[in-house]
């Protein structure tokens, strides 16, 4: 506890086993939502217990961070920062569970002061972490790290140099996706020819609208930018519906537009596990092909375009004369979404980590989504 800051007992639930901190109160930018997600997923399979940041806790942070660059002391670092409030958790469990966007929201895990003395395993899911030449000068913000058991990393590339900083094992683990929600069964009218949403190229986007006016297509792109969302369900629900009912979906690897940031790197985005289990035709320049050939190993899985691609009306047009081709790609793009990207099997990897068990409701879950994919299988 500082200066200025209060203490809250945290009020659990006696049969928790896992314990969460959710940053959806802070963060409600329309990148988060994928992420909430696999959290309310998470909810559905165990019992488990979540800690919300407030709203307020955005200031502390920036606060926070400024003293902890300064100070090199985590101890000094919570005294100088006005208003950071803290949990004190007053039961423990199997399991701490935290998923951050990238490193920046790690600083939250110090709101919960006694969560290494309460919690048995202690796993954190980063889904953004870039090159070495990135981190430089921002290594103290991997600090928190240090006392987890295990790190799970959304970006491949920083693998090695995140366990470096932090001694701690780290697994390289792709995002996943409902693919439930997303599977498009029974099959509807795809009614959206081309969606084009987040980072995209100009000379991508003009072929585009040249290819809807000519052909009177429905192109669904993106007008508005840094979008804040009201409710991740109801987004992410959206999300799956309009998909659904989606042809081809431009899909890049991520931050393909900021090689400044990348270096080189090419790592899977949730586009391609979004676009996979709506059954979409997917186009773009995919990931390097170690991560992508591991991940997305059927045919067609990415039909490959360059980032910037004036000629897509010409791999469309050649696509569009194969309907064979497209209802397979469609339908492979499902089955292995249903069979290898639900988040359940994200899940039981975090749990296998520590030596968990899976429950019931994840053992039903996997049955489910094998008996989708078999029907989608099934002759005729």
């Amino acid at each position: 506890m500082n200066l200025f800051g209060t203490k809250t007992v945290f009020h659990a639930h006696p049969d928790a086993r896992v314990f969460t901190l959710s940053e959806r109160v802070i963060h409600d930018r329309v990148w988060h939502c994928a992420l909430y997600e696999w959290e309310d997923l998470i909810g559905e399979w165990e019992s488990v217990d979540t800690y919300l940041p407030a709203h307020s806790f955005k200031l502390s942070r920036r606060l926070y961070t400024l003293a902890n660059y300064a100070t090199d002391s985590k101890l000094l670092s919570r005294l100088l920062t006005p208003h950071f409030d803290t949990c004190y958790l007053n039961q423990k469990y199997d399991l701490f569970f935290i998923i951050c966007m990238d490193i920046f929201e790690l600083i939250a895990i110090t709101s919960i002061n006694n969560w290494r003395e309460k919690c048995r395993n202690a796993v954190c899911y980063l889904n953004e972490c870039w090159s070495e030449e990135w981190l430089k000068g921002r290594e103290f913000l991997l600090r928190p790290l240090r006392e987890f058991d295990h790190i799970f990393l959304g970006t491949r590339n920083s693998v090695e140099i995140v366990s470096k900083i932090t001694g701690r094992p780290c697994t390289y683990l792709p995002v996943g996706i409902d693919a439930v929600k997303f599977a498009p069964i029974p099959e509807l009218e795809r009614s959206i020819d081309v969606w084009n949403i987040g980072r995209r190229s100009s000379v991508t986007h003009q072929a585009l609208l040249k290819l809807a006016e000519q052909k009177q297509w429905l192109y669904y792109f993106d007008t508005v930018k840094n979008g804040n969302v009201l409710d991740s369900k109801e987004h992410r629900l959206l999300v799956s519906n309009l998909l659904k009912r989606c042809s081809y979906f431009i899909a890049n690897h991520a931050r393909a537009d900021e090689a400044d940031i990348t270096r080189g790197h090419m790592e899977l985005g949730t586009r391609y596990f979004e676009g996979a289990a709506a059954g979409t035709v997917m186009l773009g320049k995919p990931p390097a092909p170690e991560v992508l050939n591991e991940h997305f190993n059927w045919p067609d899985a990415v039909i490959p375009i360059p980032f910037d691609a004036p000629g897509i009306a010409d791999t469309i047009a050649d696509l569009e004369v194969q309907p064979m081709r497209l209802a397979r790609i469609r339908r492979d793009n499902v089955v292995n979404s249903l069979l290898r990207h639900d988040w359940v099997y994200r899940w039981r990897r975090v749990l296998e980590a520590v030596g968990l068990e899976v429950t019931p409701q994840m053992v039903l879950r996997e049955s489910l989504l094998r008996d989708m994919a078999a029907k989608l299988n099934a002759p005729g």
